[in-house]
């Protein structure tokens, strides 16, 4: 049995030592040779590390700033270590930000199949100036974007595609972004027929401001392409349509709409649609499960041609009176309510809109707990929480859980 026990022992030491010897490791201070093969020996730029190691290689980047980077093909660049870390799920991209500083210009240009995890990036301008997905997918995961101006900070270019690849923007948060939206989708050249090649998952917008459409998400001949769900937004505003989301056109005609699943649009606002607005021919948005409240007329608009969005299973402040056909037409899928959803706190403590105090988790006697429709409900809600927490899925970005998280709590996507 001591035999046994020391074989299995020493194959897990083999085996985490063997993994880690795949990692590259960068740390803006290290003192060493700069092979990358050590913390102590890391490279010192991010750049440098991408630029020399192979595509498909695994990058642990400790907390600090760092220059823009180009990813390489199938490679995955995780942030928010400290340096002591021999296991990935040890690290904690929160407490220990790793900051990529775009100079004014772009941070970060992605690569087919890589993924960035765990990173805050800051001082970014220009179309996709924060990060440029350009007829590639990847992920983009557990990361912030902050305070990016001029043109959209999050472009996604024509991505996804025939091979089924699918394109993750999961667990981020865009905050203070101007001039753009915080995420613009552009999927006209793409012939993908599969489902939903690009999925926006448990992300918060807030304070994000457009001079054009769509603060938080605007989309151009997205089609049946991209899936937005278990997202917060609160106090988006653009000076044209769609505060939160403006949809325009569709490229394939009347297919499978943009689906916006168990979201929370609270407090945003725009001459034309305050939280949505679909816009020109055969532009389509199906939104269910969602809490879209603080005001109490066109909450949701069509407008230019002919244009569908179809609402069910929600909460509206207003009812389904606060909605705005201006052309096309706006359908009633059934299960509409017009409750206060009594939020856990909207302002926060400082009484402030959009700050990260704000807490829209349900309370006890919301109408909007066990009121939604399961089929079109994602698993986990915006806190990482099986849905369904009672017999029944929850409206809104998150399933309440019979009380609110401990303080503090944050539940992490490692």
């Amino acid at each position: 049995m001591q035999t046994h026990q020391a074989i299995t022992v020493g194959l897990v030491i083999f085996l985490a030592r063997h993994a880690l010897a795949d990692v590259v490791y960068v740390a803006a201070g290290a003192a060493g040779a700069g092979s990358g093969s050590s913390w102590n020996d890391a490279f010192t730029n991010l750049e440098s590390a991408l630029s020399t190691t192979p595509a498909g290689s695994e990058l642990w980047v400790h907390a600090g700033v760092y220059g823009p980077c180009t990813l390489r093909t199938n490679t995955v660049v995780y942030g928010g270590f400290t340096g002591a870390e021999t296991q990935r799920n040890a690290r904690d991209w929160r407490a220990y930000p790793t900051l990529i500083n775009g100079a004014g210009s772009r941070a970060v240009a992605f690569a087919a199949g890589a993924t960035l995890d765990g990173f805050v990036i800051t001082n970014t301008s220009g179309q996709g100036g924060a990060v440029l997905f350009d007829r590639v997918s990847g992920t983009l995961q557990n990361c912030r974007v902050v305070g990016h101006a001029g043109g959209d900070a999050v472009a996604l270019v024509s991505t996804g595609g025939n091979s089924g690849a699918q394109t993750v923007v999961r667990n981020c948060e865009f905050t203070d972004g101007s001039g753009g939206s915080a995420v613009f989708y552009y999927g006209r050249t793409n012939i993908y027929t599969g489902p939903h090649p690009v999925t926006i998952d448990r992300c918060t917008f807030s304070r994000n401001h457009s001079t054009e459409r769509g603060g938080a998400i605007s989309t151009d001949h997205a089609g049946h392409w991209l899936r937005i769900e278990n997202s917060v937004f609160i106090h988006n505003t653009a000076d044209l349509s769609g505060g939160a989301l403006y949809a325009g056109y569709s490229q394939f005609g009347p297919g499978t709409p943009v689906g916006v699943y168990n979201c929370t649009f609270y407090s945003n606002a725009s001459p034309a649609g305050k939280a949505v607005c679909v816009s020109f021919e055969e532009a389509r948005v199906d939104v269910q499960n969602c809490i879209v409240w603080g005001a109490t007329n066109d909450q949701l608009r069509t407008q230019n041609s002919t244009p569908v969005l179809r609402v069910g299973y929600s909460d509206l402040e207003g009812g389904f009176a606060s909605t705005f056909p201006r052309h096309g037409t706006i359908t009633d899928l059934g299960g509409l309510l017009d409750g206060d959803p009594q939020f856990a706190d909207a302002d926060g403590a400082d009484d402030v809109i959009g700050t990260a105090d704000d807490d829209l988790r349900l309370t006890a006697g919301s109408p909007c707990i066990e009121t939604g429709l399961a089929e079109v409900a994602p698993d986990h809600d915006r806190d990482g929480l099986v849905r369904p927490q009672g017999t029944r899925v929850d409206i809104g970005a998150y399933e309440f859980a019979g009380g609110p998280l401990p303080t503090g709590a944050v539940i992490q996507v490692r």
